[in-house]
């Protein structure tokens, strides 16, 4: 494999500051290619001293921490793209992940002010959620269930209903986009007011599928 040998990118490690000759690819192999037609021609110099390069990295590595009044300590998690932190949802502890565009702290605005409204009505997208969770996996829960042995309870005779599931899955984390605004507003990218309420509701499957599980085993 090219990624492995000593000519792919194996090669390389991370934050590696190198010189390097590049050159356009061959038409041949850059014509299925999403990324700049570029390939690495030479390595000059494998490890190079740059004092320049090496600030940026420095600069990198400095936490970035936001206070909110509201959603609390956010912390930006640079290898994700991420500000990471805890909220209350429900009047139960939730890890809160808002998703950015770290060079872009506009997009911090949005998701942060995308979070803070789900949360001003989260009694409201907490029961949307459950009941759309519900609706799409309690035919899975049951398949759990009947898949466990050790489960006296029979999804034949006694299956998990829609409504058990949405009132017993438990919500862990919350995901926001910046690209997205559960109210409809213009400022989410042209994205419809349908496309962004999905993709909120898909947020809210993702986040509670894994309970489902647990939910499961609880019933033994």
């Amino acid at each position: 494999m090219a990624g492995h040998s000593d000519k792919g990118w194996g090669r390389f490690q991370n934050e590696q500051i190198c010189r390097l000759k590049i050159r356009r690819m061959k038409e041949e192999w850059a014509k299925d290619l999403v990324v700049q037609p570029w390939c690495i021609s030479q390595v000059v110099k494998a490890h190079e001293d740059c004092p320049e390069l090496q600030a940026v990295l420095d600069e990198y590595h400095k936490p970035v921490v936001i206070q909110d009044q509201v959603l609390g300590e956010l912390t930006l998690d640079k290898d994700y793209d991420t500000f990471e932190g805890e909220i209350q949802w429900c009047g139960k502890d939730v890890s809160l992940s808002l998703e950015v565009n770290a060079e872009s702290k506009p997009s911090w605005t949005r998701a942060r002010s995308a979070a803070k409204k789900l949360l001003a009505d989260c009694d409201t997208w907490d029961k949307a959620m459950r009941e759309l969770a519900a609706k799409n996996l309690t035919e899975l829960a049951n398949n759990w269930l009947s898949q466990d042995e050790e489960n006296p309870r029979n999804p034949e005779t006694d299956p998990i209903t829609e409504d058990e599931l949405a009132r017993r899955i438990s919500l862990t984390s919350l995901s926001v986009t910046w690209l997205c605004d559960p109210t409809g507003t213009r400022d989410a990218h042209r994205h419809s007011r349908g496309y962004r309420r999905v993709v909120f509701f898909l947020l809210g499957v993702l986040l509670i599928v894994v309970s489902i599980w647990g939910f499961v085993l609880k019933l033994k």
